[in-house]
C-alpha cells in the first residue's frame, strides 16, 4: 500500500470512528473537518469517494442506525429517541426515517436486528460501508 493510500485510509478510518462516536452532537462537515484538521474539501471527497454519498446522508444514515438500537434497548419514546440520537426535533428523525426505511416506524419494535431494517439501496450501503470502517478501525487499534 503506497504511502498515499495509507493516508487516505487513515482519514477515512478517523471519519468513519468521529461520526459514531458523535453521531448525537449537532454536526456539520465544518466542525468535523476543523476537529481532525482535515480539509473540509477533503472531508467531502472522502466521504463521497468512499460512501457514494453526501455528509448529510452519512450522519443521519447513522442515527437512525443508532434510533433502531436505542429503541430495542430502552423502548423509549419517538421523541426521546429523535433527541438521544442526534436529531433535534421528532419531525426530522422521521422524515430521514421515512426516506432511508421502507418500514413505517411505528413498526420499529418489530424490526430485529438495526441492519435489517429495510433500508433503502443507498442507506443501506452506506451503513455496511460505515460498518466495515469501524470494524477495520478497530482491528488495527487492537
Amino acid at each position: 500500500m503506497g504511502n498515499s493510500d495509507h493516508r487516505h485510509l487513515k482519514y477515512l478510518q478517523n471519519i468513519c470512528t468521529y461520526l459514531f462516536m458523535n453521531y448525537t452532537k449537532p454536526l456539520t462537515i465544518d466542525k468535523m473537518a476543523v476537529d481532525l484538521h482535515i480539509s473540509k474539501r477533503k472531508v467531502q471527497r472522502i466521504i463521497h469517494d468512499h460512501f457514494h454519498t453526501t455528509f448529510k446522508k452519512l450522519l443521519n444514515a447513522i442515527r437512525l442506525y443508532k434510533t433502531i438500537e436505542h429503541y430495542k434497548q430502552n423502548n423509549e419514546s419517538i421523541l426521546s429517541l429523535a433527541l438521544e440520537c442526534g436529531f433535534t426535533e421528532e419531525r426530522l428523525l422521521k422524515d430521514w426515517w421515512r426516506k432511508c426505511i421502507t418500514v413505517p416506524f411505528n413498526k420499529i419494535g418489530k424490526i430485529t436486528d438495526p441492519i435489517e431494517a429495510n433500508f433503502n439501496e443507498e442507506c443501506r450501503y452506506v451503513l455496511e460501508k460505515m460498518l466495515n470502517c469501524i470494524r477495520n478501525d478497530r482491528n488495527i487499534q487492537n
